[in-house]
């Protein structure tokens, strides 16, 4: 039975601390709730003799660590010289894994022996750092005690080093031969391919759910994690289920993310499934949920359930495993956001799904949701303290310093209606600053009007205070639509408007309506998404095509379809039947159907679903649309005149395209992005140029019946095209000379691409060229090199007649990937 968390706490039973298990000992924490993760600005840092393995072993390691996901870091763009530079220590200090790799010449590089040095420094050091040596054709007792080529390279070193100098590379040296790694040359795991798989799996295990993003010493965050502590670090066996229950911006996935941070690294399972509510509300959302548990956490690999029903029998039959395998280890999870049992039903039903000693954490802001969990604790989050408070809001209305006597007093009340909800104040922190003490009074008596916990109604007070039309506009444009986004494709899309979305996102940051990650994505807390979709939706409760936007899969499917009907008029001498439903006229017999329901307000539709409907759907759905600038029609086959399709467009996304070319009469002149995925296109478009000056991106990757690029001389402006997979591409059309601000140009995997044109060599902006798995690209044109922008050339499977020291003129050149080939004349180290 559940237990109210302050009870359980006060009547919890003294255990003998001698019956503690092994579990409990990884469980163990302090309780004192200190938390300071260490923030890595590297996943893994790579040492290595470049001269023995970089076109090799270290360039394959690499490679797979990128294909991961991992961000790892090789040394290609340092300048080399005596000592190692305080730049390289940095990374050295800020990367969580360091690969060691240990090769014939890497002792006659004092260069190489002084990255070790502080490598192994850096573990002493006990900052959570961990080293992987790999003994590249070297035995690991010539490492360890220094003998064979390394002792050679040492008798040098007695010659013309410090003794101290010399010390320190010697028991750098004997304490990296010391540790557990893969041994190359004794190795009896298989062929170097494999070795390298091994590794990047082991890595990836180690960097499985790092350290979650929480602000550092966030206020009132560690008497919280005091309490619920005391339930992770419970000493007994038993798989406990933990709940974090408490209204929405209450700050319950910021406490279990803090909690989680503290034990994942001691484990090598565990998993942190996020917004579990939303992402059930997706197509076959919580299959997909299921699917990732089973590859993230029982270390299934590719693992499809399809149903719910399935995804239970599939973790169900892991009970009947052996006891060492994935499903029966002890792991922490934790469940954040659930909304309704049947979530629960199909991701944590069973004890026995989890291993002996598991802790499944979950926050939810319904108690109703846990009820059948039969859960250890149910922690009810409460709010701030008055204190807490006036901490947090101090940290943002006044950047911690303190008020005048007259601010002191206003502030007080704010921080009073706000009734101890952090996300509350932030946000009226955030807007708040700096403003006058009218403005102050003014949001006062908003707040007054507002007295109880309407959250929303709060938090509107901030959105309704932004002075410019054109920051409310681009608020609502990414609550509704643009969450997760990269901020710059955010500012291509819309800064096409004439609007400055850079401003506008600053603006929206400093006021805590969006947040900007470390990945450069857009950020929103899911209670100030939903305020901003309820603002849309109160434009019309009722009529959804009323609406500027539309994002809700029901309701665009019923716009769609009702402005979709044909109109076929039979024979006027049967009586005519009017229906009037809901403002909408049904002239029954004639079949002519009317509808007072119009879309001229909606300017943006966005599905993230397939929208195979029934039937196609009739182009005269967007005749009225023509405000619309944001469109995604994911697999939507359309019948009529593209041309009434709205001629605003800045973004067009339609995966599965089911046309052999964009129709002429679909007018793109102002499009930023043209995102055609996965379409059936066979050419771009019927006529051989189009005049499309404002187009940025052109993604028309894994359109698998594309045999040539299209004319570019109408896009001027064009910064990214990307064509991955387009199996049957066979030409790229010579008129990519005319790009002169392309940026980036992925090839990748089109396999019967044999040349890239000349002309591509006037393209002198371009920074990163991906060529992968292009077998059949032999070459690149001979004045290749004069592109100076080029930083990233990636040509793992190509360029088989092409030597690497065409690119030593590529002064910028920081990464390249020249994997797969079987003979190379590698350029001198001192060019890199």
């Amino acid at each position: 039975m559940a237990t109210e968390f302050e009870d359980s706490v006060s009547n919890k039973r003294s255990r003998d601390s001698a019956s503690s298990s092994v579990f409990h000992k990884r469980w163990r924490h302090d309780v004192s709730g200190s938390y300071s993760p260490k923030r890595w600005t590297y996943d893994v840092f790579l040492s290595f003799r470049g001269e023995d393995t970089r076109w090799s072993f270290t360039s394959h390691l690499f490679h797979s660590l990128e294909e991961k996901g991992v961000n790892a870091f090789i040394d290609n763009s340092l300048p080399r010289g005596e000592d190692i530079s305080s730049q390289l220590i940095d990374t050295i200090r800020s990367s969580r894994i360091l690969v060691v790799v240990l090769s014939k010449n890497y002792a006659n590089s004092s260069w190489c022996l002084q990255e070790l040095s502080e490598i192994m420094e850096c573990r002493n050091k006990s900052l959570g750092q961990m080293v992987l040596p790999v003994f590249y054709d070297v035995d690991p007792s010539d490492v360890r005690k220094q003998t064979g080529c390394f002792g050679e390279a040492f008798a040098k070193y007695e010659e013309d080093k410090d003794k101290e100098t010399v010390a320190r590379w010697r028991a750098a040296l004997t304490e990296v031969g010391s540790l557990s790694g893969w041994d190359l040359t004794n190795s009896a795991s298989g062929t170097e391919a494999k070795i390298v798989k091994k590794i990047a799996r082991r890595i990836c295990n180690e960097l499985n759910n790092a350290y979650l993003d929480v602000a550092k010493d966030p206020i009132g965050l560690r008497p919280r994690m005091i309490r619920v502590n005391e339930h992770v670090n419970d000493p007994s066996d038993d798989v406990r289920f933990i709940v974090i229950w408490g209204m929405g911006g209450i700050g319950k996935t910021t406490l279990a993310k803090a909690v989680f941070n503290q034990f994942f690294h001691s484990f090598e399972a565990k998993y942190f499934l996020a917004n579990v509510r939303e992402n059930s509300e997706q197509p076959n959302g919580l299959a997909h949920l299921q699917e990732q548990l089973l590859h993230d956490i029982i270390r299934f690999q590719k693992i499809e359930v399809g149903n719910i029903d399935r995804g239970i029998n599939q973790i169900e039959k892991l009970q009947t495993f052996n006891k060492d395998t994935a499903a029966l280890r002890q792991h922490p999870t934790v469940l954040d956001d659930v909304g309704h049992r049947d979530q629960l039903k199909a991701l944590a039903r069973e004890r026995e799904w989890f291993g002996p000693g598991s802790r499944i954490i979950i926050t939810t802001r319904d108690h109703d949701s846990v009820k059948e969990i039969n859960a250890n604790c149910i922690y009810k989050l409460p709010p701030l303290n008055d204190h807490e408070s006036g901490q947090l809001f101090k940290q943002y209305a006044f950047r911690n310093c303190d008020p005048s006597e007259e601010f002191f007093k206003l502030a007080k009340d704010v921080v009073s209606y706000c009734e101890g909800l952090p996300l509350a104040l932030e946000v009226l922190g955030s807007y708040l600053l700096g403003l006058s003490v009218e403005h102050w009074k003014s949001a006062l008596d908003q707040l007054r009007r507002n007295p109880h916990r309407d959250v929303q109604k709060k938090l509107e007070i901030s959105y309704h205070a932004l002075g410019c039309t054109d920051d409310k506009k681009l608020f609502l444009d990414i609550a509704c639509f643009l969450v997760g986004w990269d901020k710059n494709l955010v500012v291509k899309v819309l800064e096409a408007r004439d609007l400055y979305v850079g401003l506008g996102l600053d603006v929206l940051s400093k006021r805590s309506l969006v947040k900007i990650d470390d990945y450069n994505k857009l950020e929103m807390h899911d209670m100030i998404q939903d305020m901003g979709r309820e603002i849309v939706r109160r434009e019309s409760p009722h009529d959804p095509g009323k609406r500027s936007r539309l994002f809700s899969q029901n309701d665009i499917l019923a716009t769609l379809r009702t402005h979709s009907v044909s109109m076929e008029p039979t024979s006027m001498s049967k009586p005519m039947h009017i229906t009037l439903i809901r403002r909408r006229f049904i002239v029954r017999n004639l079949r002519i159907i009317w509808l007072a329901q119009v879309t001229e307000q909606v300017q943006g539709l966005v599905s993230n679903c397939h929208l195979e409907l029934a039937k196609k759907v009739d182009a005269k759905a967007f005749e009225r649309m023509r405000l619309l600038r944001l469109l995604k029609l994911n697999y939507l086959h359309l019948d009529g005149d593209y041309g009434l399709i709205s001629k605003e467009l800045r973004w067009l996304c339609w995966h599965g395209f089911p046309l052999d070319f964009i129709p002429d009469e679909l007018y793109m002149e102002n499009l930023a992005v043209l995102d055609m995925q996965h379409s059936k296109l066979r050419s771009t478009w019927k006529t051989n140029s189009k005049e499309m000056p404002r187009l940025k991106v052109l993604n028309l990757s894994y359109s698998h019946f594309l045999t040539n690029t299209p004319d570019f001389s109408g896009l001027s402006k064009l910064e990214e095209l990307i064509m991955i997979d387009c199996e049957e591409l066979i030409e790229i059309d010579r008129s990519i000379g005319c790009l002169k601000g392309l940026l980036l140009l992925n090839l990748k995997g089109c396999k019967k691409l044999k040349s890239i044109p000349d002309s591509i060599c006037k393209v002198r902006s371009l920074q990163h060229l991906d060529i992968r798995g292009c077998s059949n690209l032999m070459r690149l044109p001979d004045d290749f090199s004069i592109l100076g922008c080029l930083t990233e050339l990636l040509a793992d499977a190509a360029l088989m007649m092409q030597s690497p020291q065409t690119f030593t003129d590529l002064k910028n050149l920081s990464k390249l990937f020249l994997c797969g080939i079987s003979k190379r004349e590698a350029p001198k180290e001192n060019n890199w």
